[in-house]
C-alpha cells in the first residue's frame, strides 16, 4: 500500500473531496462557522453584557440557565445558551421561566437588554421573554449592529466572554466534561487578566469547545434555521453586510 493510500485510509471520496472517518458519522459532528452560525445563537448574551457589563451579564445568563433547569425538574435537556434550543420549551415551561425570573428579580434586566432582538426580529425563539410593554424604537437596529460588530471577532474579549458562557453553563449543568490531561479553564482570567498566559490558554479551549458544542447536530430543532433567519432579517433591517456568503443556498 502506498503512503498516500495509508494517509487516506478510511476516508470517503465525495466528488473531489476526501471525507475523514469522524465526519462520516451521521448526526454527530459537522464543521461550524463562528460568524455565520454560532454568533446568531449566542448574540443575546452579548446584548446582555453590553447593557449590564460582564459581571452582571454572566449573573443573569446563569440565573436563566438555573431557572430553565429548575423548570425541567433539575435537568438541562439542551444547550440553552443557544437561541434555537428555546424552541423545544413548551408554553407552560416558558410561562414558568418568566415567573421564576421575575421572582429572582432578573426578568426586567434581561428584557431591557434583549428588547432590540425581541422586538425587531420575527420568530426569535427567545421572544417568550419579551415584555408586554416592549416597543420597537429607532435605536434598536443600531444597538444590534454595534453588538454584532463588537462580537464578530471570536478572538477578542467580548466574543470570548459569550463563548465562555456556553462552556460555563454546560459545565455547571453537568453536560460538559473536560479531559483530565487538559488544564482547567480559568474563565475569570478572560475578564481580569486578558493578556495573561492563563487567559490565552483559556481562550483557546473556549473557542475549541464552542466550535465542538455547536457542531453537535440536534434532532430537536433545525440546526441552522435561526442563524439563517437572523442574517436574512439583519439584511432587511439595516442592509447589514458583515460577510459575503449567500445564505439563500
Amino acid at each position: 500500500m502506498s503512503k498516500n493510500q495509508n494517509i487516506l485510509s478510511g476516508h470517503k471520496k465525495v466528488g473531489k473531496k476526501f471525507i475523514p472517518p469522524m465526519k462520516q458519522l451521521p448526526g454527530i459532528i459537522r464543521e461550524t462557522n463562528y460568524l455565520l452560525e454560532i454568533l446568531p445563537e449566542i448574540l443575546w448574551m452579548g446584548l446582555i453584557n453590553e447593557k449590564h457589563g460582564y459581571k452582571k451579564g454572566i449573573e443573569l445568563v446563569t440565573t436563566l440557565a438555573e431557572v430553565i433547569k429548575e423548570v425541567n425538574n433539575g435537568e438541562f435537556k439542551e444547550n440553552f445558551t443557544a437561541t434555537s434550543s428555546h424552541k423545544i420549551l413548551s408554553s407552560k415551561e416558558k410561562k414558568l421561566i418568566k415567573l421564576k425570573l421575575e421572582e429572582r428579580k432578573a426578568l426586567s434586566f434581561i428584557q431591557e437588554a434583549l428588547n432590540p432582538l425581541l422586538t425587531m426580529y420575527k420568530n426569535c425563539p427567545l421572544s417568550y421573554l419579551k415584555s408586554k410593554n416592549s416597543r420597537k424604537n429607532k435605536a434598536s437596529v443600531e444597538i444590534i449592529k454595534r453588538t454584532i460588530v463588537n462580537h464578530m471577532d471570536k478572538y477578542e474579549t467580548p466574543a470570548l466572554i459569550i463563548q465562555a458562557n456556553v462552556v460555563y453553563i454546560l459545565g455547571i449543568a453537568g453536560k460538559l466534561h473536560i479531559a483530565s490531561h487538559l488544564p482547567t479553564p480559568d474563565l475569570n482570567s478572560l475578564i481580569n487578566a486578558p493578556e495573561s498566559e492563563s487567559a490565552r490558554r483559556t481562550a483557546s479551549l473556549v473557542r475549541s469547545f464552542s466550535l465542538q458544542i455547536f457542531g453537535m447536530i440536534s434532532d430537536k430543532y433545525p440546526t441552522n434555521s435561526w442563524a439563517r433567519d437572523f442574517w436574512n432579517q439583519s439584511y432587511s433591517l439595516a442592509n447589514c453586510t458583515f460577510y459575503e456568503e449567500d445564505l439563500s443556498e
